[in-house]
């Protein structure tokens, strides 16, 4: 029993680790709706995506 629960509990924290994710994610598609694109692109272009993101948060805080 007491390894089904030590078991248990790292996929619990998965699961809210990915809900806390997707929610983010979420939030700042509807934020800024140019990164929305950005994010389905993720996979294919990581560099070219996180040198876009660097870009936009520059031009908002600058």
């Amino acid at each position: 029993m007491i390894n089904r629960k030590a078991s248990e509990l790292p996929m619990a924290t998965i699961v809210v680790v990915i809900l806390l994710l997707t929610t983010l994610i979420v939030i700042i598609a509807a934020v800024f709706p140019q990164l929305s694109n950005m994010f389905s692109g993720i996979g294919q272009v990581g560099g070219s995506a996180t040198n876009e993101l660097n870009a936009t948060t520059n031009s908002l805080f600058n």
